[in-house]
């Protein structure tokens, strides 16, 4: 489950790496606005973020993990497709905010999920391979980004880029491996496994 999860950070890290380096472009070029609101586009995304954080020291885990995760990438995969399409800066600021909002959830929820199931001893190691796999996805998809957009446009890379979150999340629902988010933790059988 753990490595899954991984891989799947990867693979949104991917479409992320490929759209940050573009977002000063698509903003000036493709919608046609300034540096200031591109300023602001990339700060309402990190505000998403924390005003997210902060609503969630307020409330308890949600019990439906799955859900919440999943769910959580599926519309920002959404919310990636619809910047191919929006063309007026107020619209595209919207996303910002909610992108960061959706992306925060997935964290919060995959960080407590790899804390409260790896132990301790090896926890330091785990979070290491966590960190490689979901930064390997950044630099490639950087040079994809580039690619995609320098031969095709802003349209087509970001239906592109939300499509890979969209099917890399739609496999994930379909998954069984996905179904043990909600399973809940057995100290006892980690303990067994650790020490064997």
């Amino acid at each position: 489950m753990l490595l899954w999860i991984g891989l799947l950070m990867m693979v949104i890290n991917f479409s992320t790496g490929a759209a940050v380096p573009l977002f000063l472009p698509y903003i000036i070029q493709h919608i046609g606005s300034t540096e200031f609101m591109y300023g602001l586009f990339t700060s309402l995304f990190s505000f998403g973020m924390m005003a997210w954080s902060l609503v969630t020291g307020m409330f308890k885990q949600p019990k439906n993990l799955r859900i919440v995760m999943l769910g959580s990438l599926s519309a920002n995969g959404f919310l990636m497709v619809s910047l191919a399409l929006i063309t007026n800066i107020w619209t595209a600021l919207c996303v910002a905010l909610f992108q960061g909002i959706f992306a925060m959830i997935f964290t919060i929820i995959k960080t407590t999920f790899y804390q409260q199931r790896v132990p301790a001893p090896i926890r330091g190691r785990v979070f290491a391979v966590r960190t490689l796999l979901a930064q390997t996805g950044i630099p490639l998809g950087a040079v994809f980004g580039g690619f995609i957009a320098e031969g095709y446009g802003f349209t087509i890379l970001f239906i592109t880029l939300g499509g890979i979150i969209l099917i890399a999340t739609t496999m994930t629902w379909f998954s069984e491996i996905y179904h043990q988010l909600n399973v809940p933790k057995d100290d006892t059988k980690m303990k067994n496994e650790i020490s064997a």
